[in-house]
């Protein structure tokens, strides 16, 4: 018979197998990829449709320069990622530090996901972020 620690620990390996599967493939997809030169549309050589909310808006969405800026920061092109989206570098490193501490909590049986992360507060912060950094592109190319 099994009790309810066992299922957790199983769940907590899969969800730390999840978190670094998806990051690793999200850097390895950016060390594939040529950034696009001016700033956007790198995700068009994977064959995904260009933006419907830019199409439509003319202005960014959220997540519009992410995957550029994800291709420049696995060149270690700083600058270059800052101006396609100005949360690529945060967002990579990010993708870099979850990745590891996945593998940390497959090595140990520990969660990967901290409690705070997945509460009310560590999405109102996450949002909060995002939104920042969305207002901050939309100036930007408003500007440009």
């Amino acid at each position: 018979m099994t009790d309810a620690s066992d299922h957790r620990r199983s769940g907590d390996r899969f969800e730390a197998f999840l978190v670094v599967f998806l990051a690793a493939a999200l850097l390895i997809g950016a060390a594939i990829l040529t950034p696009a030169p001016d700033g956007y549309g790198t995700h068009r050589s994977m064959l995904v449709v260009p933006c419907i909310f830019r199409t439509i808006t003319h202005i960014p969405c959220p997540f519009c320069g992410l995957t550029t800026a994800y291709a420049h920061m696995a060149r270690l092109q700083i600058g270059p990622a800052f101006g396609a989206h100005v949360l690529g570098p945060l967002a990579y490193l990010f993708t870099w530090a979850a990745g590891l501490w996945g593998l940390y909590a497959l090595a140990t049986r520990n969660r990967v996901i901290p409690a705070w992360m997945s509460s009310k507060r560590g999405t109102t912060i996450f949002l909060l972020i995002v939104a920042a950094g969305w207002l901050v592109n939309i100036i930007r190319s408003l500007l440009a």
